[in-house]
């Protein structure tokens, strides 16, 4: 984030709030123990997804979540899908679901289309007044998000046969 660049964020929040324990972590991983601790306690898996500006997940197995190598776990806004490989991704690799899928994306590719959407909610707002554009790359964004989601559940569902 610019502006903290060398600046321990936890201890800086820490020294500002005296006695208050202060934990950083990805968005996503937060909202997934949120999620976990206030809504489904007594669940031990839970696959948490948010869909924004970008695409991710936080995964929660065997009560605990999960961070993967590098912190890299429930990242699936970078899945790669090959029928996709025209869309550029923000990190620089080509056919990321998060290039295609995210609000950023779609926002992205309705302006290649000729419309005028900035972000997230110009998009929903063209959904809204029934831009065939819109409506298609939302109804395309929520199938390959289905069909990611279909394989991660499956990756992460054990099977006791």
């Amino acid at each position: 984030m610019p502006g903290w660049h060398g600046v321990s964020i936890a201890e800086h929040f820490a020294a500002a709030f005296p006695g208050v324990d202060v934990l950083v972590d990805n968005d996503v991983n937060i909202m997934a123990v949120g999620e976990h601790r206030v809504a489904w306690p007594a669940v031990s898996d839970l696959l948490f997804v948010k869909v924004a500006t970008g695409i991710g997940s936080g995964i929660i197995a065997g009560g605990r979540l999960q961070r993967g190598a590098q912190g890299a776990a429930g990242d699936i806004g970078h899945i790669r899908a090959s029928e996709y490989l025209d869309e550029i991704c923000a990190c620089g690799n080509a056919g990321c679901i998060e290039a295609v899928a995210s609000g950023s994306g779609l926002a992205r590719r309705l302006r290649a289309l000729g419309h005028a959407p900035q972000g997230t909610l110009d998009v929903v707002g063209l959904v809204h007044k029934g831009s065939p554009d819109a409506v298609r790359l939302v109804r395309e964004a929520g199938r390959l998000l289905g069909e990611v989601l279909a394989h991660a559940v499956t990756l992460l569902t054990r099977r006791w046969w």
